[in-house]
């Protein structure tokens, strides 16, 4: 396998056509990717130098015949010379290979052609001598196209001839230049030079791309997918600035890499493992893609925006930067982790069931917007600005830590005990307890910045709470008091209870507002004894009025 290393051969060109130290293997690997030999996985880049005796001065006798009548994808490996490698199975085409001399100068170009597309010049072709695997059974020498530079507002088309394959629908020669690339194929192209550094866009047009080497796609400003057309990353590595995948487009990852710095938008499908990075701008994906379960970070000052809860599919999710769920609804599995920010904006209704126990970030909840999470690390150790509404539904007991702040809304679901602490009671909008308890466990009054409570039946809350607006006990709801302070009214339909029954007098209840009595029931805990004995007590500032059951417990009396 070549990894940047050096191999020299002791023989001249053009005159043999096996080297006479040649190397015999079994495989041979020149080309980007992991391989797999005896048991161990190796990430092998394809590119090295090959050292061969070049005559000096030196008078090439191909100069005057490159046979340019062939399709240009064939016009790499034109000329099959010597061949220093054999093998048995040859994985690469030997594109990011440079061929040396003894002295370890490059073999440069000798003739440069013009390439013309529909009566137009669109490109300079450089020819010599170089390193090719065809026909694929080793290493050889072969005079063909080295490279090619495109010119700056034209644009090179690739496409196979008569459905060939292999090396002779490959381009591994050096694609450079300002202009753009563009593949329209029945079949499949390939791209193996890992070397490339053309700057234009590539547009795959029709049929697939197949990218063979890392960096085959160069520094191209644009990778754009037609309808139907597929790019399969084949387990390579590749950046673009932006990216088009037009609906009815497809990527394969395959276990390669995509990384787009510029952002874009994906209509079209994405398929199996690998990596997307996306590392600034904002990469909108629309719509599902099922199939994909790649690993998606988001830099700093990167957006991934989504419509559908999968369109990331089940791939986890490194969020550096910004998460959008824009307009979307259902459940939100994937994994999330980072420092970033998770946004649901334009009326998203998202459940969150991923393991998010390494997100440290924030999730932010626009008006309109809803967020549920029914685990703890649904929501990692992330903060919450909610101004919208999230719902916690939990059948377990979970003392929560979180930050949540805004001027949104919070309805607790299920059995268990939810405890909150000054940080996540930092919320400002109305607090629905529809099943389960909303506890505050401190030792001093904790302030609840929720202007309005609502205890449903089987709802609780309870503890050392002062809270900045109404509280609202529904027919079955419970309102369970130790130091209590209710900042504005109080409306009693179902029970107010001092502290939990049989528990020891001399809790307080304080209503700053007013007191409204809706058929509901007061019990007071109390020592029956002298004058001095503990009781429980509510003291209300404002006016009362309504019907209240009242039980008074004998503790201790």
């Amino acid at each position: 396998a070549m990894n940047g290393g050096t191999l020299t051969f002791d023989t001249d060109i053009p005159a043999a056509t096996l080297a006479e130290g040649y190397i015999s293997v079994d495989t041979l690997v020149v080309g980007a990717g992991d391989y797999t030999w005896k048991g161990r996985n190796y990430q092998v880049n394809g590119t090295g130098d090959v050292l061969i005796d070049v005559p000096k001065p030196w008078n090439d006798p191909m100069a005057n015949n490159p046979l340019t009548t062939l399709n240009l994808l064939e016009h790499d490996d034109s000329h099959v010379g010597v061949q220093l490698v054999k093998a048995q199975t040859v994985i690469g085409s030997g594109g990011s290979l440079t061929l040396r001399d003894l002295q370890g100068d490059e073999v440069e170009a000798d003739k440069t052609l013009h390439i013309a597309q529909n009566g137009t010049v669109v490109a300079e072709g450089d020819y010599g001598f170089r390193l090719t695997t065809a026909p694929g059974d080793g290493l050889y020498v072969n005079y063909g196209l080295k490279a090619l530079n495109i010119h700056g507002g034209q644009k090179l088309t690739l496409a196979e001839h008569g459905g060939a394959y292999g090396a002779t629908a490959d381009m591994s020669a050096k694609i450079g230049g300002e202009g753009d690339l563009a593949i329209n194929t029945v079949r499949q192209v390939s791209l193996s030079n890992g070397q490339n550094d053309y700057q234009g866009a590539t547009y795959v047009q029709m049929g697939t791309l197949r990218t063979d080497a890392d960096g085959a796609l160069g520094n191209t400003r644009e990778l754009n997918i037609s309808n139907a057309a597929i790019v399969d990353l084949n387990g390579s590595a590749q950046t673009v600035e932006t990216f088009t995948g037009q609906m009815g487009s497809t990527v394969l990852f395959k276990e390669g890499s995509l990384t787009v710095n510029k952002g874009g938008i994906s209509q079209g499908e994405l398929t199996g493992g690998g990596n997307l990075n996306v590392t600034g701008g904002t990469l909108a994906i629309e719509g599902l893609n099922a199939r994909y379960n790649a690993l998606t970070s988001i830099s700093p000052n990167a957006e991934v925006s989504l419509d559908n809860t999968q369109g990331l599919g089940s791939g986890n999710i490194a969020n550096d930067g910004l998460l959008t769920l824009k307009n979307v609804t259902g459940e939100l599995r994937n994994s999330i982790s980072g420092k970033g920010i998770v946004s649901a904006t334009a009326r998203t209704d998202v459940e969150l069931d991923g393991d998010n126990s390494r997100f440290v970030g924030q999730f932010n909840i626009d008006a309109g917007s809803a967020l549920s999470v029914n685990e703890q690390k649904n929501l990692g150790d992330a903060s919450v600005i909610n101004n919208g509404l999230l719902t916690i539904s939990t059948e377990r007991s979970w003392a929560m830590t979180h930050s949540i702040s805004g001027s949104g809304d919070v309805t607790k679901l299920g059995t268990g005990i939810l405890t909150l602490n000054k940080d996540s009671a930092a919320y400002q909008g109305t607090t629905d307890i529809v099943g389960g308890e909303i506890a505050f466990g401190s030792d001093s009054a904790i302030n609840m910045a929720s202007q309005h409570i609502n205890i449903h039946n089987s709802g609780v809350m309870s503890g050392n709470v002062t809270t900045a607006g109404d509280v609202n006990v529904m027919p079955g709801g419970t309102l369970r008091v130790a130091k209590t302070t209710v900042g504005g009214n109080l409306e009693n339909g179902g029970t107010v209870q001092m502290n939990s029954e049989g528990g020891k007098p001399g809790n307080v209840l304080t209503v700053n507002g007013n007191y409204t009595g809706n058929n509901g029931l007061m019990t007071f805990n109390a020592t029956l004894g002298g004058d001095n004995s503990p009781t429980d007590k509510m003291n209300v500032k404002g006016d009362t009025q309504g019907n209240t059951r009242v039980r008074v417990d004998n503790i201790g009396g």
